[in-house]
């Protein structure tokens, strides 16, 4: 398989919207596996101003894809807590009553995107 992004990293995209990072932050911590260090949580994990992101769901019992954009709060890097936050929030609604909510990683797409932006795939588990 490609070189996937964050495959260490266990979340499930059910539940409500995080009004914040922090609260998001304490939530992803608790659900993490035990020996998981907090301080990779703020390493930088894509170094791009701007991704596109990838993932399929449910619409009246057909299979559909999306895509949503992710842009960097300092515009140059996403961090690990950052970009999930931010891809919980604008996925978590669509993910909620489908089997396949479970974070996996991120996979990256092919570089010649038309649009500019590099593009990822969620590796979405059951």
């Amino acid at each position: 398989m490609k070189d996937i992004v964050l495959e260490n990293i266990c979340w499930s995209f059910i539940g409500a919207t995080y009004t914040n990072s922090d609260e998001f932050r304490v939530a992803l911590l608790k659900y993490q596996l035990e020996g998981f260090e907090e301080n990779l949580l703020d390493e930088i994990c894509i170094l791009e101003r701007m991704i596109e992101i990838e993932y399929w769901t449910y619409e009246n019992d057909n299979q559909v894809d999306r895509k949503i954009i992710i842009e960097a709060d300092n515009g140059i890097s996403l961090s690990v807590v950052e970009l999930l936050y931010k891809l919980h929030n604008l996925v978590v609604e669509d993910m909620e009553e489908i089997d396949h909510h479970f974070f996996q990683g991120l996979i990256p797409l092919k570089s010649s995107r038309k649009s500019g932006v590099r593009g990822y795939e969620i590796w979405q588990g059951s």
